[in-house]
C-alpha cells in the first residue's frame, strides 16, 4: 500500500503508549530506550542508533499502520475482521482485545503485532474506497454467477494478466493477485511480484528514496447480483476492454464477453431519497422530455448545493454528476429542482 510521503516515524511512535511501543521496538529486532526515543531528542536518537536499512524498514510498516490511524480506520478494521474465515470465538476474542486498547495507533500496532493478516485486510479495503468512483472502468451485462477463487484458477488469471502486461506494458512478468470477498462484492488485487517501488519521503528535514511494497497494476471488484465488473488501474484505455475479456474467461469460465447491458451505469436514483420521487405523466401531445439539469441540495444545510447541467443529452448529464460528485457525499444530498428539455407536437389548425 501506499504510505504518506509526511510520515515522520518518530513522531508516530510518541503517539503510541509506552507498552506498545516497546513491542513494536522489540518485534523489530531493536534495543532502544523508549523514554529517550519519547523525549525531545527522539528525532537524533533515532538516526544514531538506528541504521538507515532498519529505519526504512519501520517506515514502510509504519506507513501501513497509520493508513488506518484515521477516523476510518476501525470500520475497515471491523470489516476485515467480519469478513475473514476466522471462527466465531476467535472474532470476538480479537474484538475483545482491541476494546481494552483506547488509542486507534494501539488498536492498528496490535493488531500488526497479533494479525498481520487482518491488518492487510483492513488495508486493502482502505486502498479500494480511497479510489476516485470516476476512475473505475464499468461493464455490465454479466450473469450472477459466482467468480472461480481456487488456486489453480487464480493461477491462469495470474499467468494471463502477466502475459498481457509484458506483451503490451513491458511490465508486470510476474504478476500475482489476491482476492478478498467483501460483503456481495468479490476483490481482486494484481501486481508485480518482482518490482519493487523507489519513491522520495521526507526523512527529518532532507528527502531520502525508500523502497516500499509493490504498487497494484489493476484490481477488479465483481459483484455477481448486479451483473457488474469494476476495474481500476493506471491508464488503462482500451486495454480496459482487454481484462474485462481476461476476467470473464479465467474466473467465470465465459468463451466471450456478453453484450454489455445498455441500462446506465450511473442514474438518479444513487441520489435520491424518499423525499423525492419523480412521478411523471406523459401528455398526448408530448412527443420527447429530456433531463438537462439537476440541483443537488444538501440536507442539512440548503445553503450548499450543487448544479450540475449538460446541453447534449441525458447520459452526459450523468457523467458530470459521476465526475463532479463523489461517491462518499451522495448520501449528504437530494434531487431539487430538475429542469427538462420538452418538445411537444404541434396540433394542427382547426384542432
Amino acid at each position: 500500500m501506499a504510505i504518506q510521503q509526511t510520515l515522520n516515524v518518530v513522531s508516530f511512535f510518541k503517539n503510541l503508549s509506552e507498552n506498545m511501543l516497546e513491542l513494536f521496538i522489540k518485534r523489530k529486532g531493536l534495543e532502544l530506550d523508549i523514554q529517550t526515543l519519547k523525549s525531545e531528542n527522539g528525532q537524533q536518537y533515532w538516526e544514531d542508533s538506528v541504521d538507515e536499512d532498519k529505519r526504512n524498514d519501520c517506515r514502510l510498516d509504519c506507513g501501513e499502520i497509520a493508513k488506518l490511524c484515521t477516523e476510518n480506520g476501525p470500520t475497515f478494521i471491523v470489516e476485515a475482521i467480519n469478513y475473514s474465515s476466522l471462527s466465531k470465538e476467535d472474532k470476538e476474542s480479537i474484538e475483545r482485545s482491541l476494546e481494552t486498547l483506547e488509542a486507534i495507533q494501539d488498536k492498528v500496532v496490535w493488531l500488526y503485532l497479533n494479525h498481520r493478516d487482518l491488518l492487510d485486510k483492513a488495508g486493502k479495503f482502505c486502498f479500494v474506497d480511497e479510489i476516485r468512483d470516476t476512475a473505475w472502468k464499468r461493464r455490465k451485462g454479466f450473469d450472477t454467477r459466482t467468480p472461480l477463487t481456487d488456486k489453480e484458477s487464480q493461477r491462469l488469471f495470474s499467468k494471463e494478466l502477466s502475459v498481457y502486461f509484458h506483451d503490451k506494458k513491458k511490465k508486470g512478468r510476474h504478476c500475482v493477485t489476491e482476492f478478498l470477498k467483501r460483503d456481495g462484492t468479490y476483490l481482486f488485487f494484481a501486481h508485480q511480484e518482482d518490482t519493487a517501488v523507489r519513491e522520495n519521503q521526507f526523512d527529518a528535514d532532507r528527502m531520502s528514496s525508500v523502497t516500499r511494497k509493490p504498487e497494484y497494476l489493476v484490481v477488479f471488484s465483481f459483484t455477481p447480483r448486479e451483473g457488474l465488473l469494476e476495474v481500476w488501474g493506471e491508464s488503462l484505455g482500451k486495454s480496459v476492454v482487454t481484462l474485462y475479456k481476461i476476467f470473464a474467461q479465467t474466473l467465470l469460465d465465459l468463451e466471450k464477453l456478453p453484450p454489455e447491458n445498455p441500462e446506465s451505469n450511473y442514474d438518479l436514483q444513487k441520489v435520491m431519497t424518499q423525499r423525492l420521487q419523480f412521478n411523471l405523466i406523459r401528455a398526448r401531445n408530448l412527443r420527447s422530455l429530456v433531463l438537462t439539469e439537476i440541483q443537488l441540495v444538501n440536507i442539512e444545510d440548503s445553503r450548499r448545493y450543487i448544479s450540475i447541467k449538460s446541453n447534449r443529452d441525458e447520459s452526459a448529464l450523468y457523467e458530470e454528476f459521476d465526475k463532479r460528485v463523489p461517491r462518499e457525499i451522495r448520501g449528504l444530498y437530494v434531487v431539487d429542482a430538475p429542469d427538462f428539455d420538452t418538445r411537444f407536437i404541434k396540433k394542427s389548425a382547426g384542432t
